[in-house]
């Protein structure tokens, strides 16, 4: 049986949300890192997370993604099963208006199971609610790579999109460079049509000049108007990064990186100037739309700023205004002060009866990450 507890979600300068707390109801999953969860049609909740096994420093080292379910919103869970057709790691779940379900990963280069010497991405399809998988290896190669060498990395998005019309989006780009791609499908992912590049656009007057491929380690959301927001993970030595605010730059690992934002009007092949969003130390941003409009965008806050973990904001207008200085809620902050962030990474659905479900993971020592699933209702 998981341990539950009922630890309150904090809200920061309350003002439209009107409380300080948010009553929430918190399950234990046990061991793990960097969950993403995905709610099937029939009601079904699916949930990964990203696990290793073997001897890093012998090559014998693969990364896994341990899968669990649940039949009656979140309260209980199936024991972790590895979906031994998956590949990679940071699987993030999309699951379609018509139940198919898509997993993005990437593959390290010292993973077991990588054959080309290189990191490289992968798009897994499932039309049985995650039970089999098939699989499509992103490694952009000849033409595709508009002359960039071949040890740049091909990144993906994390989430794919779906228009009103079950359109599919899906972008792939190289790391370290200005190259990238829009796939785009109209059967439900079995075939993309690759030919649609992306005209990536600048920071101010600087070009992109970031490691993070434009899609990679970021996120998509489809507004009521049917434009693009588009959010990327920017970090040193970019020329993007410094806010160039009077403040000293952060140093340190990859915690410290932040996140930029654009939108586009044409299904994503060209986009307004990057801007800056949030400030250091947040990234990996998920955007859920709630049942009566809003839009829910979480993140996790890493280093810099205190707590570490996942928070959330709540936009009125389609995405339009996001306020980071009030009505900033804080669904985790357990990785104690001094250890490097845990996860954070999750992100958020809604049942039919309005409650969410938050998936996220937290650094519960500094070998020992962890994850839990909270179940809360937004004012």
């Amino acid at each position: 049986m998981n341990e539950t507890t009922d630890l309150p979600i904090r809200v920061d300068h309350p003002r439209r949300l009107g409380t300080w707390t948010i009553e929430a109801q918190r399950l234990d999953l046990g061991p793990g890192y960097k969950p993403s969860l995905a709610l099937l049609p029939g009601g079904e909740l699916v949930l990964v997370s990203l696990d290793a096994t073997g001897d890093r420093e012998a090559g014998t080292w693969t990364e896994v993604m341990p899968l669990r379910r649940s039949l009656d919103g979140g309260r209980t869970w199936t024991e972790p099963e590895v979906a031994d057709d998956v590949i990679g790691r940071e699987q993030w779940l999309t699951c379609t208006s018509a139940g198919v379900l898509f997993s993005s990963s990437h593959l390290l280069e010292r993973d077991a199971r990588n054959e080309d010497g290189t990191i490289h991405s992968y798009l897994h399809r499932s039309t049985d609610g995650g039970r089999t998988w098939d699989r499509t290896k992103l490694l952009l190669t000849g033409e595709a790579r508009c002359g960039e060498p071949e040890e740049k990395w091909t990144h993906t998005s994390r989430n794919v999109v779906e228009l009103p019309d079950g359109t599919l989006l899906y972008g792939v780009s190289l790391s370290d460079s200005a190259v990238a791609w829009m796939w785009r499908s109209t059967d439900e992912g079995v075939t993309w049509d690759r030919t649609r590049r992306v005209a990536i656009p600048y920071y101010g007057e600087r070009p992109y000049d970031n490691f993070d491929g434009f899609f990679g380690e970021d996120f998509t959301c489809l507004t009521r108007g049917g434009d693009l927001i588009h959010w990327i993970r920017c970090g040193p030595p970019s020329p993007m990064y410094p806010m160039e605010d009077g403040r000293a730059v952060p140093a340190g690992d990859d915690g410290i990186d932040r996140t930029l934002v654009c939108r586009s009007a044409d299904g994503g092949l060209t986009w307004s100037s990057l801007s800056d969003f949030g400030d250091y130390g947040m990234h990996y941003v998920r955007v859920l739309r709630l049942a009566d409009g809003r839009l829910l965008l979480t993140y996790t806050q890493r280093s810099t700023f205190q707590p570490l973990g996942l928070r959330a904001l709540v936009s009125h207008d389609d995405g339009g205004t996001w306020d980071f200085s009030a009505d900033r809620i804080t669904i985790e902050g357990l990785t104690p002060w001094g250890l490097s962030q845990g996860g954070g990474f999750g992100n958020t659905v809604q049942l039919e009866d309005g409650v969410l479900l938050t998936c996220y993971s937290y650094r519960e020592s500094p070998e020992q990450t962890r994850l839990e699933l909270v179940r809360w209702r937004l004012p």
